[in-house]
Formats: C-alpha cells, structure tokens, sequence
C-alpha cells in the first residue's frame, strides 16, 4: 500500500541561498549542420533564498522508500545560459540517494577529469563528455528524458532529446567556505536535517607549554532566555587557564556529563515588620475559593455580576484577617519577584478552573446541555474576583503597559457586632431578615439562643437535632473601638411625597441619634449643593449594604469616632452644608468610599398629547408602536429636549414620516433665519447631578476633589460624564409595548421614564495629614418644561424626581441600603515579593462546596518571599560535595523526559537518552551534531540546551526542562600533553526571572455589641465572651466544655500574651489561620513573670503539635530570643538541621574553600554571580521616624529619604491604580539592560567593596544606594 508522507525543513543553517548549476554534454547538431560535441558546458542554473522553508516528501511503496526535496518554483530565480533548452518557471524536484557513507545526501564528488563541489553520482559523473541525467530510451510517465523529471517545465529540442544529458552541481557557501557534505535523516515521525561534516585542514599552532599544576574552579552560569532561544550556553576556559600561563590547546576533553540536581527552594520569609514570627513558610491559596470564619473554612457566596454567578477569591482577606497582622498597623505592597514571574502565574492560571469552583453549561457532541469547568482566559478575572469584597482593602496599581506593579494589602478593618440576643433566651419570634437557616434560606419562625450555639430554630432547646441560625448584618467594616473608623447608612426613605434636600434635626433627646434619609427631591425645576447627609447605624428595616452579596455587612460606627468624645467626626447640626466633617487626627494613609444609587424618574402631563399632536396615527400608522421606538424618542424628544428627534423618528419609521425640526440651535450665535420659526426646546432643558468626596486643606487653604460621580443627559447633549440620562436601547425592547403607545412597558401612566443608576465613590488609598478634613457633598440643578409647550398646549406640568439612597425595586421598596466608609489603612508598609514555582503543586488547600469538603492542590505554588532571587539554593559543588546531592534523573516513559528518579548519587541516563533520540518530546539542534556538549575552537567550551519538540508534540505550558529548581552541572574531564588528568564543573541555573512562553471574611477579632441606636460611652460590649462596660471587663464562663481547651484568659492587662505558630502545613488540621499557621493570641492573668510565661506558652504550644512554637507578644517580646532554649528543655529529642551543600549568605570564603553561612544556597545574580539574600530591617525609633514615598503613598520607613510626613506628601508621585488602556493579560517584556557575567560568571566570593570602619558589624557599603545595608542583602547594579 503506497503512503506518502510530507513536511518543511528550514535550510538556513546551511547558508542564505543555494545555487544549482546544470551543465550539458552530448552531440548536437549545430549550424551548417555540423555536428558539435558539448562537454559539461554551463547551461543553466537556479538560485534558491533559504529563507523560505523547502519541502520534503517520502514516499513509501512496497517497503520502498524514496525521498524528495520539492523547490516551489515561485522560490527559485533561474538563469539561462544557451538556447538548446527553454526555461520558464517550473519546480526542482530532487529526489536524495545514499551517498559513499550509506547516508542521504549529498556530497563532493572527486574525479581525474571532472568534481563537483556538492551531488550524487546520480546527479553528477567523473566523465567529462557524458552527464549522469540521462534519456530514458523510453516514455516513462510521458517523460522521455531524467531531466523532465526534475524539472517539469523544461522543454528539449526533439533532435537533441535523445543525445544530450546534464550534471548538476550545488554551492552552498557559509563563512566563506563552500559546503561539501549534506545529510538527511529521515524519520516518519519527525523529520529533520543533519548538517554534513565538513572536514577543513586549518595551520597547527604551536604552542610551548611547561609543566604546571592547573587548578580550575567550579564555574557558576546563569541560564536565560537568550540562551534557550540560541539553543547553546558557552563558557570560555580562557577565562582560567591564561591567568595560569595555561593555553587551552594544550588540553584534551576526555569526557563530559551533564548532570541534574534538585534546588530546594528556601521560602522563609520575615515577618517581623508584622509583628510576626522571622521564621514562616507561607503559600497563597490564590485560586481557592472559600471563606474563612475564625479559623474555620466554610463555603464561599456566589455574586451574580454582568449577567453571570461568579465567586470571589478571597486569599487578600486571609492575608488581612489576622489579628497579629492587623495590630502592627502595617500594609504589604506585594509585587512579582519578575516580570517573567507575572507571565508564568498568567499563562498557568489559564490553565485552572477559576476558585476551583466555576462553572457553566455547555453543549457536548450530542446537543446536550453539560456543566464545564469554566476556566481563566484573562488575568483580569483574577483580579476582580480577588477584589469582590466590597470592603477589601487592596489596591493594585499598574505600570505604563497596563502590567501589575504592585498589590497593595492593608490590615483588615472587620468586626462583628451583634447579634442583639445573646446569653440565653427562649420563646423568641423573627419576621425574617435577621437569621438564615444553614441552606442559605431566610428564616421566618420561633427561635432560642443558646448559650454556646448561638440563635437555634425553636422556641425552646431540645436534645432533639435542630438547626442552628446564621445571624445576618453582624459584621461592621470597621476596626474595633477605633476613633479612626466609621460606616454609616441613612435611616430609611422619605415617602414619595416628600422632598429631603439636606439634613435637618429628628429629635431633641439627647440619648437618641437624629435620623438622616436617603435624598430625595421631586421639582420640575431645581438647583442645591450640600453635604450628603448620612450618620445613622441603625436603619428602619434590616438589608444588606450595596453590593454586599455575603448579607454579612452593616453599618457602625463606635463612640471613640464621635468628635465629642475627641474622635475624627465632627457633627454641626445646625449648618446643612457642613453637617458632617471628618477631619483627620493623625497623619497616615485612609480610603474613604460611598456606594449609593440615584433613582429618577420623569413625568409630564401632556407628553401623549405631544405625541398625538406630532405623530398622528392617520398619518404614522402604529408609529410608536413599541419600547424600542418610544425609548428612541423619550432619549430624544424629552432627555435632549428635541435634539436628534427629527432624525431619529426618520430611521425609525423608515423615512415614510418627516417630523419636522423639533429642536431650536441658537444657543451659540446662530441667526434667526438660520433657526427659522421653531418653537423653544421643551422637555429636560438641563440637568447635571454630582456626587463627591472633597479634602480640604490642613492650613485652610484650597481643598481638592478626591472622587466624583457625574450624571448629565446624555453624550450628545453634554459630553462626558460617568452615567446618562439616556435610556439603554436593544432589539429586545421591539417585542415590548406599554399599554399605549406613549406609556413604557415597565411604567405606569404618570410615569414616562425611570431609571436607577449605581453611584460609587471611591478615594482608594489616599494620605491625609493631621488637621486635614473630608467631606461627602451632592450638587444638582436641573430645568424641565412641558413637551405640549412645543405646540402652545397650557396647563401641562413635568417633575424629576430624584432619590440618591437605597436601591430601590420598580415600587419604589427599598432593597439594599446606601453605605458611607472611612477608615485609616496605616501608617507604615512593608514589600515583600511574590514568587511563583510553576513547576511545583501548592500546600493541599481546603475547600468546601455543595455542602462537601475537599482539598486541592493548585497547579503552581504563589510564595510570600524577602527577594526576587532569594528564593532559590543553587548547590555549593566540588569533588567533596558533589556525590552527596539530590539527583533528577529520567527512566524516559512513553519516550517523554520525566523526573521520575531522585537518588543520592551520580546519574545522568537522561542525557544519553536525549542524545540517541530514546527521549523525544526533547531534542538538541542540529549544530550540535545531536551531542549535548562538545569543545570549540580556542577553548569555547559549549553546552547544547535540549528544547521542547512543539512540531512532534504540540502546544505546551508545563516545560520539564529546564526548570527554576534545577541546576544543571557539567563535570569535565581533561587531560593535559603530561598526562595529568584535569576535574571541572559547570554549574548552570535558570535566572531567577526565568520564564520560557507556552507553545498555549473572616473578622480579625469578634466584638459582639448590644448596642442601642446611638454608640454611647457606656456601651455594653461582648468581646470574646468578655463583657466590658466602661472599660472593664467581666468574665463569662461556659458551662460547656470541649477537647484540649484553650488556656483560660481574663483582663487584658496581664503580662503573659502569647501565640502559638504551628505552620501552614498543620493550619487544617488544628483550626490555625489558614496563612500565618497560627493560633489566636491568648493572655494569661495568673503568670506574671516573662520567663514563666515563655515556658507555659511553649508547654501549651507543644500539646496542640510538637512543631508548634510559642511566641510572646506585648510586654515580654524580648523574651522569644530564648525559646529555642526552652524547646531543648521541653522536648531535648529536638535538634536544627543544618547542611552545608547549599549557600544562600555572601562572604569570603573560608580556607577550605568553601563560603561563609551555610544551610542556604548560591543565588546567582542576572550576571551569574552569587545572589544574596534580605536582612532584617531594624525597627525605627521616634527619634528616628522617617518617611518614604511607595506606589504614590507616604508611609514610615525608617530608611525613608523624608523627614516630614508633609514633605513625603508634597513629593510624592500618584500612580495608575486603574489598568491602562490595553489588555492586562499579555505582561509585555519591557527592555531590560543585563549586565554580562564577570568572568564568566566564576564564583569566587563577594562582589562588594567593604570598607572597613564605615560600616557596623553586619553591614556593608553599598554604592548604588550610597548607604551601609545588611550583609544578608543584596547591593543591586
């Protein structure tokens, strides 16, 4: 059975073109009739630019194979030399025989009287008066001569068709040099090019050498994506060897292997800048989808946004909600370690399912419906789910390529407040809104509340099974008792039939708080500017805040707030336009935020009689006939006051009605026979409504605007704006009709149009400086005349009426409450990088769904780290060090290259395999000569980086090599002209920034408050089961007990504070934060001595896990420097382990050669140099305090360049914190300067200056910053 088999093959390698020359032999009959013998006369010849690739066809018949080269002919330029052929374009058609070698391919061809430089014997003879391509004597497939077959539009004289033949010779030229040997391997299943060997005799040089004893010191290089893309990484020995007077040719190569050895990842970060332990492991579960609840993972809310349920990723809350992280008052800014960091995260999250949750229906082949995993297809959607949370504060700002910059995490500002019923009680009823059953479903009924459960369905307690209550609205978005914080609601709506502009007194009692309303203004005409009034944290019916799909946010505010007890709020009832002022205590970093909607509706009397009158029905038919036509118009006769109505009604009616000029233009100095005679513009003259967030100045200067929200008509009318008037238009709306013809489908008939539009405000991440204030304002004015006016009808009249509030249903009930927040972030902030193992599955993340729990591993592990390169231990390698490194090594399943061997000794099978083609999802080029290393001209050492056969195996994301936590050491052997016999490593490491592209809440504290309308001083306040009034605090002891309880804390002015860190791994398994590893803090009253309190904490510690380690917190800090010798005593089986293959801390080397600080790991630099790590920055004083600029914020920092908060602020830059135009998605590579290895990336110590005396112990001079910095970290450029 015939096959026939076809592929392209790229021949650039072998030079820029290829010239075929064909040269004529044989007798021919020439003038006078004379007879002429041609002896290899130059005839024609064919140029072809290796720029386009050639095509290559097997074909296969009776176990016979042939092969061919096919030369399009579009490709070849031709030249013609005599007049015994005719040429026009036509393919070359070459079929490749085994040369003398019993290879395919071409080769020179030696002869006494006749060569080429490069055929076959097929193509070319030794004889000089006779070619190789000959007649056939015969017709074969209408050919009579060879060379027809190879060049199908040749055409030959009949007299000579039989006395002629042709040779045929190649030039290649490459480097000056003419090619001699071309060979083809051709393999079914992957077709390629092997390059002949092209044997040159080049002069010896002489070179005069004297014994020496030669040292070569292992070499650390960096490999980069240049190099994988040159396919070679090269390393000159001339680098060594002529410092020792030593010249390479004097050495011999006697072997080389290419090893693979594991990089353990070192993923300790410090977090003492959050009051945390120096020592943690930390894994972000970035697409896990739950949410955690005082340690507890439960199951996360769906959001239905943009026409679809979509779920948040709430790994930002995990991170915030920690009461240690939250008390240390600091923000992380997180950022990619690389840019390279970001595209890898990018490409491997396309290839997740999004939350591990996310799904939606499909039609599988049958045409039947089927749930798919929805997955990532943008990094967008990462990012807004992990910003859901309406009360998240975080911020991701954006570079000039619309790229991440940095993800800014301030603490969590939560707290629960309610519910009302504690304790215990019974025979309780709710109408519902206030508790849910564990099915999500609103609860209507009797309940109890019992003393441990909390609120239970029935009136009374059972040992019965019952179901516990949900209690909704208990979370205040808040910090605790803070004279910073506040959210505040408005009390409810006015009744449609009353206007509420601005604030105005409720109540004279001093023990109740004055109510304040959503706006609410109804006018054919008006015009007000004041601030927003909104203060109350009750509301008149339970709902949920805007955007709040969870049911789990309400309003608060505590009393510290309130300016009459020296808080942030001041209150001047009696000015309505400077009712509420925030005016800032502190200087520091704040957001403050509103979320409203803005209701409008519109009537007018005589807007049927208008249309009656302009659009009879004798003459328009049904015209308006449904919502599709009657929005057009109401967008243009009525909201543009008569602009575009002509036109539209036009387009709409088909051109059968002209309506005549329904709008007047002499607004800018147009004449009045321009204008003609019609009538005044009626409907919506004007209006403009806006929303806004103002600061004011410290010194009482000019304030600025923060953020605004502006509504006007609409585009064409008034320009830019964030929403319109206008009424959204789509095809669905021809299927809809009011029940007449000037009535909307969803309107009554006083009613002609309604629309709600969400208003948000939002200040992001702001400095304000001490004195400084903030106020929410609206100012709107608008004007309105009857449409009956345009044809002189009297009596019609027109309202807008506007409510800014609650969203409101189609009746005008209220549905989600108005919120308005601000809180004060921080004061400092900390970096910290983010680095991405896409070779590595995460930490078994917990996850609950549908009721069940699972675990999942994600595809990738996102790290919190000190460094961009920190991260990676390169291995310290010598004689005595290398046999005692963890091996990588391939048995090659399925012919794939899999790490699939770990050993303690020596083996490298992978390389043979990759070089016999045993491997084949990874090969080496063909200059390699299919050889993974090999020793140039003048010392140039090459090794030959294998690459992913994409045109055999397809698309591919997950590379096997190289990888970021491997190196890849090269043990040479040498021997030189006496004998001796020379050891050499080559270590290569993948850049830290390595990337190769695809082929494809939880409350940080619980505060539970009876609390009355007002946030009184004497507030009554259940914090963690602790009442305090006034400030004290009394003990409520459970009569409930329950397994390994935790240690028994009362007042909070004991000594003894302390935490238990067990680590992510265990965090599951003991209820701990499911970040940090960690318990909750606990006080001891009963221990009052520091040392007492390290030993107990340690001894309750060690009873939750013996990994688990105690740190103090508060008063006895100091004492944590002694808890390693509190362990030893505690449990003594427990000893640290240390290993001295790896090295992460720079330093001179010790006399044994080998680096200072052992237990890390070699990092090499962008140069290939070792990389250090980060250091401990020291904690500043107040005499020290300083400030520095970050993402366009001040913060405190104590190596700050700004010695005022206000001049930070002064200085500082803004950033975009909105994504630029253009996708987020393609993290563009910017370019980037590399600096080259120093001597060849040679490790042989520091590469800092250090200047003794100048710096203290531990730090060293740093040049590029121009300041002393930690020996731990790096000096960059």
């Amino acid at each position: 059975m015939e096959k026939v088999y076809r592929t392209k093959i790229d021949l650039r390698v072998l030079g820029d073109e290829i010239k075929f020359s064909f040269f004529i032999s044989g007798n021919i009959i020439g003038g006078l009739n004379q007879q002429q013998t041609l002896k290899k006369r130059h005839s024609f010849n064919f140029t072809y630019k290796t720029i386009y690739p050639v095509d290559v066809i097997v074909k296969v018949e009776n176990n016979i194979q042939r092969t061919f080269l096919y030369f399009d002919e579009k490709l070849l330029e031709f030249n013609n030399f005599n007049n015994l052929v005719t040429l026009s374009r036509t393919p070359l058609i070459l079929e490749i025989f085994k040369n003398s070698k019993g290879n395919l391919g071409f080769e020179k061809i030696n002869g006494s009287l006749a060569g080429a430089f490069l055929s076959h014997q097929n193509y070319f003879s030794n004889s000089d008066n006779e070619g190789s391509i000959k007649p056939f004597g015969k017709i074969i497939g209408g050919k009579a001569h060879a060379i027809q077959m190879m060049l199908p539009g040749i055409r030959l004289r009949k007299n000579t068709i039989k006395t002629i033949s042709f040779d045929m010779d190649i030039f290649i030229e490459k480097c000056e040099q003419y090619v001699h040997s071309v060979g083809f391997k051709i393999n079914l299943d992957k077709e390629g090019i092997i390059k002949g060997n092209v044997i040159t005799i080049n002069p010896v040089k002489q070179v005069t050498t004297q014994p020496t004893n030669v040292k070569l010191e292992t070499t650390y290089l960096t490999l980069k994506p240049k190099d994988l893309a040159d396919r070679e990484i090269m390393y000159d020995y001339k680098n060594q060897l002529t410092p020792q007077n030593c010249e390479p040719e004097t050495l011999e190569l006697l072997s080389s292997n290419v090893y693979t050895v594991e990089n353990p990842l070192d993923t300790n970060v410090d977090l003492t800048d959050v009051n945390l332990p120096v020592n943690n492991n930390i894994q972000i579960p970035y697409n896990i989808s739950r949410y955690v609840e005082d340690n507890e993972i439960k199951e996360s809310h769906k959001i239905f946004k943009n026409g679809k349920y979509i779920y948040p990723l709430n790994w930002v809350n995990e991170m915030q909600n920690n009461e240690v992280f939250s008390n240390a008052d600091t923000c992380y800014s997180l950022k990619f370690a690389t840019k390279t960091q970001l595209e890898s995260f990018t490409e491997k999250l396309k290839s997740q399912q999004i939350g591990n949750i996310e799904t939606y229906f499909a039609t599988n082949s049958s045409g039947r419906p089927e749930v798919k995993p929805r997955t990532y297809s943008r990094l967008s959607q990462w990012i807004e789910r992990s910003s859901l949370n309406t009360f998240n504060d975080v911020r991701f700002s954006y570079n000039t390529y619309g790229n991440i910059n940095t993800i800014i995490i301030c603490p969590n500002k939560e707290c629960i407040v309610g519910p009302e019923k504690i304790g215990s009680e019974k025979g309780l009823y709710t109408d519902g809104n206030e508790y849910t059953l564990p099915s999500g479903e609103n609860y209507i009924g009797y309940y109890h509340v019992h003393p441990e459960k909390g609120a239970m369905v029935g009136a009374n307690h059972s040992d019965q099974a019952h179901d516990a209550l949900k209690p909704l609205y208990t979370i205040a978005p808040i910090s605790a008792n803070s004279i910073n914080d506040f959210c505040f609601s408005t009390y409810g709506k006015k009744d449609a039939s009353e206007v509420y502009s601005g604030f105005t007194i409720t109540t004279g009692d001093s023990n109740e708080s004055n109510k304040t309303y959503d706006i609410q203004l109804s006018a054919a005409s008006f015009s007000a500017k004041t601030v927003v009034p909104i203060s109350n944290i009750e509301t008149k019916t339970k709902m949920g805040l805007i955007d709040d799909a969870t049911l789990q946010y309400r309003p608060y505010t505590f009393s510290e707030a309130y300016g009459r007890n020296n808080g942030t709020l001041i209150f001047n009832e009696s000015d309505t336009d400077n009712y509420l002022t925030y005016s800032a205590i502190t200087s520091g970093v704040y957001r403050f935020t509103y979320k409203a909607f803005l209701n409008i509706e519109y009537t007018d009397t005589q807007w049927c009689q208008y249309l009656e009158t302009a659009y009879p029905s004798a003459f328009t038919q049904t015209y308006p006939s449904n919502d599709y036509e009657i929005k057009r118009l109401i967008n243009t006769s009525i909201i543009q006051a008569g602009m575009g109505e002509k036109e539209t009604v036009s387009i709409d009616s088909n051109f059968v009605y002209n309506a005549g000029e329904k709008y007047r233009d002499c607004y800018s100095g147009r004449e009045k026979d321009i204008c003609g005679d019609t009538p005044a513009n009626t409907g919506i003259i004007n209006f403009n409504f806006k929303a806004s967030i103002l600061k004011g100045s410290s010194t009482g200067g000019t304030g600025s605007t923060l953020s605004q929200f502006n509504v006007v008509r609409s585009r064409e009318s008034d320009g830019f704006a964030n929403e319109y008037l206008t009424l959204n238009v789509d095809n669905n709306d021809l299927t809809t009709s009011g029940m007449n013809s000037c009535v909307l489908s969803s309107m009554t008939s006083s009613t002609i149009f309604h629309k709600q539009i969400p208003v948000t405000l939002d200040t992001g991440f702001i400095n304000l400086i001490s004195g400084q204030t903030i106020q929410l304002k609206y100012e709107t004015d608008w004007a309105t005349t009857s449409k009956g006016g345009f044809y002189d009808l009297s009596g019609g009249a027109t309202a807008l009426r506007v409510n800014l509030g609650h969203k409101l249903d189609m009746s005008g009930r209220t549905l989600e409450s108005p919120y308005y927040r601000g809180v004060k972030a921080s004061t400092s902030i900390v970096d910290k990088k983010l680095f991405f193992d896409s070779t590595k599955k995460s930490l078994p993340f917990e996850l609950k769904t549908g009721g069940a729990t699972k675990t999942v591993r994600l595809d990738g592990t996102l790290y919190l780290s000190d460094s961009e390169c920190g991260n990676i231990k390169i291995p310290y390698v010598d004689n005595s060090t290398f046999n005692k490194l963890t091996f990588l090594d391939s048995t090659a399943p399925d012919s794939k290259l899999v790490w699939d061997v770990s050993v303690k000794k020596p083996t490298n099978d992978w390389q043979r395999m990759v070089e016999s083609n045993t491997i084949k999802d990874y090969v080496l080029s063909t200059k390699s000569n299919y050889q993974m290393t090999s020793m140039k001209d003048n010392g140039v050492f090459c090794f030959y980086i294998p690459t992913y056969n994409s045109d055999e195996y397809g698309g591919k994301c997950d590379f096997n090599f190289p990888q970021l936590t491997q190196s890849y050491i090269v043990h040479n052997k040498f021997k030189n002209y006496y004998g001796n016999v020379l050891e050499h490593f080559i270590v290569v490491t993948p850049d830290c920034g390595f990337h190769k592209p695809c082929s494809g809440t939880k409350p940080k504290s619980t505060y539970d408050i009876i609390h009355k309308t007002t946030p009184a001083d004497w507030k009554v306040v259940n914090l963690n089961r602790k009442l305090n009034i006034k400030g004290k605090e009394v003990n409520i002891v459970s009569a409930f007990s329950h397994y390994n309880p935790e240690p028994e804390t009362l007042a909070s002015k004991t000594k003894c504070s302390y935490y238990c860190k067990c680590g992510q791994e265990l965090a599951s398994t003991l209820k701990l934060d499911p970040i940090y590893g960690i318990t909750n803090i606990f006080k001891d009253l009963e221990t009052n001595e520091c040392s007492d309190c390290l030993e107990k904490a340690q001894d309750y510690c060690f009873s939750l896990n013996s990994k688990c380690e105690a740190k103090l917190v508060g008063d006895c800090v100091e004492e944590n420097i002694y808890i390693q010798q509190v362990i030893n005593n505690l449990n003594p089986r427990i000893t640290p382990y240390t290993s001295n293959l790896y090295v992460t801390t720079k330093g001179e080397p010790e006399p044994d050669g080998k680096p200072r600080g052992g237990g890390g790991g070699i990092e090499p630099s962008n140069g290939g140099e070792p990389r250090g790590g980060l250091g401990n920055p020291t904690r500043p004083t107040a005499a020290q305090t300083r400030y520095s600029c970050k993402d366009g914020l001040c913060f405190q920092d104590p190596k700050g360049t700004y010695t005022t908060f206000e001049e930070c602020v002064e200085q500082c830059n803004t950033i975009i914190v909105q994504p630029p135009d253009g996708p987020v998605d393609n993290p563009s590579r910017e370019n980037e300067t590399t600096e080259e290895t120093r001597d060849g990336g040679k490790y042989d110590g520091p590469t800092e200056v250090i200047k003794e005396g100048l710096c203290r112990t531990g730090y060293y001079w740093c040049e590029s910053v121009g300041r002393c910095i930690s020996d731990r970290e790096p000096c960059k450029k």
